[in-house]
Parts: structure tokens; sequence; C-alpha cells
């Protein structure tokens, strides 16, 4: 059984470090989208007013994907400490 525990264990110390580079990548993205939105507000005229509602969405839906992201982060960090327990794996 600690085999078994020791590579899901190892699995999920992987994928938390793979998640973490994504959700660092993504942080970076947004705010360089978040720079060029803001030269946007130098457009004038309605196909400037839909395009920032179409931004403002973008934003909004790449929040609601990166809270998610990072609630399954903790689920994740949490499904790791109850292994390290059950192996009796000290912090």
């Amino acid at each position: 059984m600690s085999n078994n525990i020791t590579m899901d264990l190892d699995q999920l110390l992987q994928a938390e470090h793979e998640l973490d580079l994504i959700l660092s990548e993504l942080q970076d993205n947004e705010k360089e989208a978040r720079s060029l939105y803001e030269k946007l507000n130098t457009w004038k005229g309605q196909s400037a007013d839909k395009l920032r509602i179409k931004v403002e969405v973008f934003f909004y839906q790449l929040d609601t994907r990166t809270q998610l992201l990072l609630k399954q982060k903790q689920e994740m960090l949490d499904a790791i400490q109850r292994i390290k327990d059950a192996d009796g794996i000290i912090k």
C-alpha cells in the first residue's frame, strides 16, 4: 500500500507544480491583457464600446476560471496532506 501512496503523492506533487506554473502564466497574461485593455479606453465609438464589453466579459470569465483552479489547487493540497498523514510522512 505504501508504494501506491508514494506514487499517488508524487503524481499529486507534480500536478501541483504544473498547476502553479499554469496559474503563474495566467496571471502574467492577464496583466498584459489588462495593459492592452487600458489602451482601449482611448478608442471612441460604438465598435469600441462593443469591444470593451467583450473584453470585460473575457476578464470576468478568466477570473471565474482562475478561482476554480485555485479551489482545485486547495483540494489537491488537502489530498496531499491526507496522503502524508495516512502514510505517516511529516510535513
